[in-house]
This record gives structure tokens, sequence and C-alpha cells, in this order.
């Protein structure tokens, strides 16, 4: 990320401050922004020597609960590699698989990092032309929707930042470009991406869950980091819709999703929970709430014994009920209902009638 990785915790904790939200309210999400903040800084230590890496002009893309600073014990190495010299270079992939084993079993002490699942979405080695130019249409499969946005949502670079930086800068300006002549509004395209990658990988988790185990951990992923990592996503626009105009756009769009999704989510709370809206106070209860529920997740999730007490329970006859997925289950609806609430906000309710809805 083009921002300083030090700046995370405090941005974020000022944040909190506009929310009135205790810092020991939170104790795993900043433990999460920590841990984050070290694996990241030791995988650029690890790979800035990397001679094999340089040769072949990649970058060295990390997703998931790393770029999105809530990384746990137990999370995966998603990843992938971005250049010229994607696609079917055989000593290209032996070098990603030289880089990946070391930063698995470097990047938390005692720790081996999972790989990435066997989609196929994360794990190889990409073009950047795949996620810059095929908006829309046949050519947009949901692999590329899903690596571009992604791209945008949680991405980070462990090896060549300023190449991040540009390719984030590549996707924005297209975006911009999709806009009509004229058009100084809201580019309506990329919301529309945003909107449909949510979309697809709600459907997509349905057609991977078997008819008769229709729940797991990772529909509580999607109930809550994911859900989350979306609307911190539309936050950026919403932000825009009210300086248009005034500001460079693409600088603008650029720095805001060079943040991870924490303090794109915190920015949004902040900025309707201002005074000058009738229903701020609600807003704020609802934003330390909201952060209180991620919060949680985030604790349990990390705790080994938990994961695997939740997949117990997801095989039982009826989970929702259990203590411990049923509970989570629980926070996550009470989680849609503050979404449904902020969207509908004083503040943000003219921005959903005009973009989310249209």
């Amino acid at each position: 990320m083009s921002m300083d990785d030090l700046t995370v915790r405090g941005r974020f904790g000022h944040l909190l401050q506009e929310i009135e939200l205790p810092l020991e309210s939170i104790g795993a999400i900043l433990a999460a922004i920590d841990r984050s903040t070290d694996a990241i800084h030791r995988a650029r230590a690890e790979l800035a020597n990397d001679d094999q890496l340089k040769e072949q002009g990649l970058d060295f893309i990390a997703f998931g609960s790393l770029a999105r600073y809530e990384m746990t014990t137990s999370s995966d190495l998603d990843y992938l590699l971005v250049g010229k010299n994607g696609g079917d270079n055989e000593f290209a992939h032996r070098v990603a698989l030289d880089s990946v084993e070391k930063l698995r079993q470097g990047m938390i002490d005692g720790v081996t990092l999972s790989e990435p699942g066997k989609s196929g979405l994360f794990g190889a080695i990409i073009d950047p032309d795949e996620i810059t130019q095929a908006i829309g249409l046949q050519a947009d499969t949901n692999h590329s929707l899903s690596r571009r946005i992604l791209f945008l949502e949680e991405s980070v670079s462990l090896f060549n930042p300023s190449s991040h930086e540009a390719l984030l800068g590549a996707i924005l300006g297209k975006y911009l470009e999709l806009r009509k002549i004229g058009s100084t509004g809201v580019p309506r395209t990329l919301l529309n991406d945003i909107l449909r990658y949510w979309r697809t990988i709600a459907v997509d988790y349905h057609a991977k869950s078997a008819l008769n185990t229709p729940y797991s951990l990772r529909y509580l992923k999607l109930l809550i980091p994911r859900k989350l990592c979306f609307v911190s996503s539309v936050a950026p626009l919403y932000l825009m819709s009210h300086c248009l105009g005034e500001v460079d756009e693409l600088a603008f769009l650029k720095e805001s999703f060079s943040q991870p999704p924490i303090v794109r989510l915190g920015r949004l709370l902040s900025a309707i929970s201002q005074a000058r809206y009738s229903d701020s106070e609600q807003n704020k209860i609802i934003a330390r709430e909201m952060f209180g529920i991620l919060n949680k997740f985030i604790k349990n999730a990390g705790d080994a014994s938990w994961r695997e007490v939740v997949a117990v329970e997801c095989g039982q006859e009826d989970p929702c009920s259990s203590d411990n997925f049923g509970q989570m289950r629980s926070l996550g609806k009470e989680l849609h209902g503050h979404i449904g609430a902020i969207f509908t906000s004083e503040a943000m309710l003219p921005f959903t009638k005009e973009y989310m809805l249209s």
C-alpha cells in the first residue's frame, strides 16, 4: 500500500476517538493490526533481495486478512504474482513457489500459514492487463472481476509497492474513463462492479455449499468481515460524492483505496457521525457495535479450538441454535441491521437513493 503501514494503527485510533470507542474494547482488532503490520514488514524484508522476482518483473501481492490488517495465526496466505511475464512461464512459477514457501514459514513466529484454496483465484501469476483492460462483457470472467475488485478492496504489495500503486491507479483511471463524456459524478461502473463482486461471492458461497451442509466458518466470514469489506469499498465513493469538482478524482480514489478496509470503514462511520446530522449520536452507537462485532469475530477466528467446535456444530441438525456458530451468526445478523441503518442514515440516504438503487 502507498500508505506507510506504521500509520494504520494511528489513523484507525484517531477515527475511533471521533466515534468515542475506547481502544481497550477492541483489543483483538488492534492485535490483528499489529500482527499484520509485523508480517508485512517481515515479508518485505524477506523478499527485498529476491533477484529472481526482480528478473521476472513480478510483484508479490497479498490479499485476505493480511491485507485487511485482520490477520490471525489461522490465516491463509492468499497471493497473486503480477507482471508482464505472467501466464505459462514455468520458471516464473518455480520462482513464485520458492518465494511463497519462504513467506508461509516466516511471517509469524512458530506458524506456517496455509496455502490458498483450490479455486484458482489465488496462487497464480497474472498479467496486469487481465484486470485493467476487460471490464464488462464476456471477457470479464468471475476471476478477472474478483481479482480486480479485490485488488482495490484488500491488497498489499510485499515486494514492489510502487508497481502496486501504479496498477491501482491504472484500474481506477480506467473506471473514471468509463464515465459518460462530461460526467463529473461518482463513477457508477466502479460502484456497480463493487456491488457485482459482493453479489458474486454471495452466490458462489451457496453454489459451493452442499445442500445438506449450508453453513460453515466460511459463511461467518461472508457475514462479517467480507460484508464489512464491501461497505468499506463503497465508502470512498460516498465520500467522493461530497467533494465532486473540488479534488483530483484519481488522486482522491487512489489515496482512499490505498488504505486498508478497516480505515476506510472508520472514515465512513466517522463522517456520518458528525454533529450536523440529527442521527449522529445513534450512528456513533451503531459504529461502536459494528467494530465490537468485528472484534469478537477476529478474536474467535484466531482460536483453533473455536474453529474446530464451529466445524462440528455446522454438521449438526440445527447449527443456528449452537453456542458458538449460532452466537456468531446472530451477531452477523445484527451487523446486517446496522449496515442497513448506516445506508439509510440522514447522511447516506441521498447517496443510497441516487447510486445504490439505480
